[in-house]
């Protein structure tokens, strides 16, 4: 049987965050129930009433175990319209099932009638516009897979806006957006961020919803049974972070550590961060992979007057000009903060710019540097070579003018006794 997954209720899937929405108690509808891997939670978990509408018939006959009644036949025959139109329901679940639809605008519309008036509609669906997905056609491909993104037998495709557009034109409202998220090269669709020539990984790492796998949505009837407007779903995945150590004398370590996530599309960043009165040494890794940043300032606040710190330490392969050269996935900046602990309410401030997390880049810009080292290293070597050459020649130089100044003073001396001779001869005095 395709769908019979057994369900999993440690990691974030579009399952899991369904289950999180349904009140115990509650009468559900659950469209495509499979083998009912949900359909047994609701029942035995949610003491939930569940009613199943299901195209495979040993599939809902297994799960009709857990559920109240069945009907099974194409969705978009509406049979279950017909048998459950007398009952209202409190949730309406569309897990995985309206990418198998012609219209699943028509069947979203007609389900709408059979809730409750402050029911909710659940649905999850892939993301078609997933970055895995976009890589390949990129390269010209599209495949196919058993299950996933690209699952053989999805015949509708939605995106962001035009899932948006078809719960507005079913007159629904979202009460909360939630996703799912999954890398490139990290699903059933194996490819690479470096996969297509020309395009940087910061390019798919700063596309929006580009690693939604799944958009998972709460919907209800009208805005007035909207209590509060929830969404947490986050149109860029956290692959970057910046992170904070402390050592009080007794090493730094990992779970007193503090993370602050990136919005990969902001190059500035400015963190303002309290100094524990027995820290001594302040450990910042500006970001968890290879990178190049410049350092604007780092300084510290203590009673209302800020002041820079001229001295930290770190381990950039290379330094210039403030910019910083990270070749490794650690990189660290370390900056000894024992006389900062005598102020009260010290807080140590960094503000650097964010110039590059790609790695490619990095390794590009690091090739860079050593050839210009390299070529800073012959050019210093030739200026040495000229300033021994110049020394020599100024000591040349130094010799000729000495020469010149006893030259010069012979000439005077030679000057003096033809002047004294000239003068004899005036008072009649014969030459020699």
């Amino acid at each position: 049987m395709k769908y019979d997954f057994d369900l999993e209720l440690v990691n974030n899937n579009s399952l899991l965050l369904i289950l999180q929405q349904i009140k115990k108690g509650s009468v559900v509808l659950e469209f495509g129930p499979a083998n009912g891997r949900l359909t047994k939670y609701l029942k035995n978990e949610l003491h939930c009433e569940v009613y199943l509408a299901e195209l495979d018939e040993e599939a809902g006959r297994e799960a009709l175990q857990y559920g109240k009644d069945l009907v099974v036949g194409d969705v978009e025959n509406y049979e279950w319209f017909e048998k459950y139109h007398e009952i209202r329901f409190d949730y309406i679940l569309f897990a995985d099932i309206l990418e198998h639809l012609r219209e699943p605008k028509d069947v979203l519309a007609k389900s709408k009638l059979l809730l409750k008036q402050n029911g909710s509609i659940l649905l999850s669906v892939p993301n078609m516009a997933h970055n895995s997905v976009l890589i390949n056609l990129m390269k010209n491909e599209l495949t196919y897979t058993s299950v996933g993104l690209l699952d053989n037998t999805h015949i509708h495709f939605f995106t962001y806006h035009s899932l948006e557009q078809m719960i507005k034109d079913c007159d629904l409202y979202p009460c909360k957006k939630m996703g799912t998220y999954c890398e490139v090269g990290k699903n059933e669709i194996i490819n690479s961020i470096y996969d297509v020539p020309g395009i940087s990984p910061e390019y798919w790492y700063s596309r929006k919803y580009g690693e939604v796998y799944q958009f998972v949505y709460e919907l209800k009837k009208g805005k007035e049974y909207i209590d509060e407007e929830v969404n947490i779903l986050n149109p860029f995945y956290h692959h970057y972070w910046l992170q904070t150590y402390i050592d009080d004398g007794t090493g730094m370590k990992e779970e007193v550590s503090s993370k602050y996530n990136y919005d990969i599309n902001v190059k500035n960043h400015r963190f303002e961060l309290s100094l524990d009165s027995e820290c001594e040494t302040f450990r910042l890794d500006p970001v968890n992979t290879s990178c190049v940043i410049k350092i604007n300032c780092i300084s510290v606040r203590h009673d209302g007057v800020e002041s820079v710190v001229e001295e930290y330490t770190s381990n950039a392969e290379h330094v210039f000009n403030n910019i910083y050269c990270f070749h490794t996935d650690d990189p660290m900046i370390l900056i000894n903060t024992s006389e900062m602990r005598k102020f009260n309410e010290a807080k140590i401030i960094i503000d650097f710019d964010i110039i590059s997390f790609d790695s490619l880049c990095v390794d590009h810009m690091q090739a860079i540097v050593e050839e210009l080292m390299h070529t800073f290293d012959a050019q210093q070597s030739k200026m040495n070579d000229l300033n021994s050459e110049i020394a020599i020649l100024n000591s040349k130089v130094n010799e000729l003018n000495r020469q010149i100044q006893n030259l010069n003073k012979e000439k005077e001396e030679l000057s003096a006794i033809i002047n004294n001779g000239s003068k004899k001869n005036r008072f009649g005095m014969k030459n020699l």
